[in-house]
Formats: C-alpha cells, sequence, structure tokens
C-alpha cells in the first residue's frame, strides 16, 4: 500500500533523510569517485527532492527521481571540475608560479622556445597570435577563413603538439642525464 508522501505522520526530514542518503551517496561516490563531493551531491540532492515532497503521490515515485536528479548533479560536478583550476597551484602574487626562480623561468622558456621550432609555421603563428598577442578566437577565424569554433580546434591542436614537442624535449633531456 503505497501512502502519499506528504500524508506521512513520521515523514521528517531527518528520517527521510536516513532512509535515503546511503544509497544515494554510494551511488555518487562510484560516479564521482570522491566522497566529499558525492555527500555534497547526496545532500542537494535530497533538498531538491524533500522540497518537491508534495508532487509525489508515493515514495515509490521518489527514488528513480532522486537518482535522476543526483545523475544530473554528478554530471554538473564532472563538468566543473575540468573549470577549476585548484587554488594550491595558483602564485600567490604576480610573477610567481612552478617556475620559482629565474633560472627555472628561464629554462622553461628555452624549452618552450625549442618545443616551437618543432612546428609547423601555422600553428607558431597561431599559438603566438592567440597566446602571446592574445587576439580573439573570432579574429583568428576571420584570417583562417573558418569558422570561430574552427579556430578554436586548429588553436586546441596547435597546443596539443607544442605539448607533446616539450613532452619530447624533457625526456630527451631526462635520458641524457
Amino acid at each position: 500500500m503505497a501512502m502519499a508522501v506528504k500524508d506521512r505522520a513520521e515523514d521528517t526530514f531527518e528520517s527521510w533523510y536516513r532512509c535515503h542518503r546511503a544509497p544515494l551517496e554510494n551511488y555518487c561516490a562510484r560516479f564521482l569517485r570522491d566522497g566529499a563531493s558525492a555527500a555534497d551531491v547526496s545532500q542537494e540532492a535530497l533538498l531538491r527532492a524533500w522540497t518537491r515532497r508534495d508532487q509525489f503521490v508515493s515514495e515509490s515515485q521518489v527514488r528513480p527521481w532522486l537518482f535522476r536528479v543526483a545523475r544530473n548533479l554528478c554530471i554538473d560536478t564532472i563538468r566543473s571540475r575540468s573549470k577549476v583550476v585548484p587554488s594550491a597551484s595558483l602564485p600567490d602574487r604576480a610573477g610567481e608560479g612552478d617556475a620559482g626562480t629565474p633560472l627555472d623561468r628561464e629554462q622553461v622558456a628555452t624549452t618552450v622556445r625549442r618545443a616551437m621550432t618543432g612546428l609547423s609555421e601555422r600553428h607558431q603563428a597561431l599559438l603566438i597570435k592567440r597566446d602571446v598577442h592574445g587576439i580573439a578566437y573570432d579574429q583568428l577565424a576571420a584570417e583562417l577563413g573558418v569558422t570561430t569554433e574552427g579556430a578554436r580546434a586548429v588553436i586546441f591542436r596547435a597546443r596539443r603538439c607544442l605539448q607533446q614537442q616539450v613532452e619530447r624535449i624533457e625526456a630527451s633531456e631526462s635520458d641524457a642525464a
């Protein structure tokens, strides 16, 4: 016999939370591979379901809806992770960073210059225009005769090639040492 969720006398938030939290948090933990994020996401999903509990006729409607909301929140969390730079990696002041000493910065600059010589002239020119001079993607697109998305794709490929060149140089230097 399904009782209306909103009509249950013992339906306090605490008892309802205890009933649904563990399976939902386990689901989120498997999805996110992070217990703290899973707890946050499951709490958000439970809060959303609780505030909309009057829309459910029976308890059997809650669980599928709850897991769908949790799934969507997990996806949003994963997407936001790729956009956030961990604050520990940000320098405290301008001019500081991973290459802490002038010698380290010079070594990084030398490696990047060497890697740039391994790129095509087109990739070199585009990276300098975009990353050094700050030219907008739409302006690059007009120069290339492609869409803005096409310009973004070309810049992405150029950066990927540059990264591969840097990795090759670093690998050859570590082999030589």
